[in-house]
């Protein structure tokens, strides 16, 4: 500031942020503003600067997280057979705000329907435990946050959208699990996920009471720290042979 006398146009100084021998730069100043001006102007596009990338931050942050739902709600049309699981899907979309009405005129609404919303996917694993396979975002919601216990085991697809599977233990500790009925999980949380046509498809799986939800996350948004990976192939037939109807 000692430098500085007003009517300068541009103020040359050493960089100290630089390595030694430290470089000139050359500061532009606006010859109208006395030195203090001149400073205080700098440090105030600097200060909306720095507000700016903190905001542009959440924002990319915030835009991530609704591309990452978008793409798990996409995955679940794809896999949707029924009326009801296209519904179900409509009525996610209207609690989220994308959609203003729940269902088309003259149409019951969901809850209203004979028989109600419908009940996750049900397999019977080949040493007989049963595994369940969320439909949408709600129901893996339900499946993994109130339906399942904190012993049961948990499989999802890595880093890709895909439903939640639990695999009911009754207790059963991991350790004493059957290693065939732990594949099986695996391969049904393959066929059910936007890996369903690859070959080998690496799945994370944990103890449901290592799943945690983040405060405000989107349905079907779940963190975990604590997991085993897997690499499957989703075998559709064999699926199909364990699904119970």
């Amino acid at each position: 500031l000692y430098r500085l006398q007003k009517g300068m146009t541009t103020l040359s100084c050493e960089d100290y942020t630089a390595p030694e021998p430290y470089p000139t730069v050359v500061i532009p100043l606006d010859a109208r503003l006395t030195p203090s001006r001149n400073v205080q102007k700098y440090y105030t596009e600097y200060r909306k600067a720095a507000n700016a990338e903190t905001v542009l931050r959440r924002l990319i942050a915030e835009c991530e997280d609704e591309i990452t739902y978008i793409s798990s709600v996409e995955e679940a049309l794809r896999r949707a057979t029924t009326e009801g699981d296209l519904l179900e899907i409509r009525e996610e979309l209207r609690q989220q705000g994308y959609l203003k009405t729940l269902t088309p005129k003259g149409q019951k609404p969901l809850q209203k329907r004979r028989g109600g919303t419908l009940l996750p996917l049900r397999y019977r694993s080949s040493d007989g435990y049963t595994i369940l396979c969320g439909r949408n975002n709600l129901q893996n919601d339900q499946l993994t946050l109130k339906t399942a216990h904190g012993s049961d085991l948990w499989f999802h697809i890595q880093k890709q959208p895909g439903s939640h599977v639990v695999l009911l233990t009754g207790g059963t500790p991991l350790e004493e699990l059957p290693d065939r009925t732990i594949e099986e999980a695996a391969m049904l949380a393959a066929c059910n996920s936007s890996g369903r046509e690859s070959s080998r498809v690496p799945i994370d799986y944990t103890l449901v009471k290592n799943i945690k939800k983040p405060n405000g996350a989107r349905p079907g948004m779940v963190i975990y720290e604590t997991y085993y990976t897997m690499l499957t192939t989703p075998d559709h037939a064999a699926a199909q042979k364990l699904l119970e109807k």
